[in-house]
């Protein structure tokens, strides 16, 4: 039993460590991230959170961070698509258009001192980042 959870727990461990070098086109290695940026969100690990963030965003979401964070508190979240290029589109777009992808999210929030729990979906927009292999959310938040 003990070699079974070690060999999972190094599987694990090997899939996380490949999700920035593998090629972007895997909609789990997005998954993972964006799983991580709504997790941070719930929590309220603002500055985590903002490492997802595009750098030319960022000012942006923490001013939003700022302004409603300690308000508002998300109770749950979930995806509900992700939408990456095939490699077939993505052989279409131009060689210096960014990778993009959409990723629509579901999450329950009550935002002080309301307490009526509010559903909401949100379409955001991640983009791949050739250079750090890496994604950030650029618009959607």
């Amino acid at each position: 039993m003990r070699r079974l959870g070690a060999a999972w727990a190094l599987g694990f461990f090997v899939l996380l460590g490949g999700c920035g070098a593998k090629a972007p086109d895997h909609p789990e290695e997005l998954r993972i991230i964006v799983q991580g940026f709504l997790a941070s969100l719930e929590l309220k690990n603002y500055p985590v959170a903002t490492e997802s963030v595009d750098p030319s965003r960022r000012a942006d979401f923490v001013r939003y961070t700022d302004d409603l964070g300690d308000k508002t508190t998300i109770t749950e979240s979930q995806i509900r698509s992700i939408d990456v290029p095939t490699n077939e589109e993505r052989d279409k777009l131009p060689d210096d258009a960014p990778l993009e992808a959409t990723v629509v999210v579901s999450y329950k929030y009550f935002r002080l001192p309301s307490t009526t729990v509010k559903n909401e979906v949100k379409s955001m927009t991640w983009v791949f980042n050739s250079d750090r292999k890496r994604w950030f959310l650029k618009n959607g938040w």
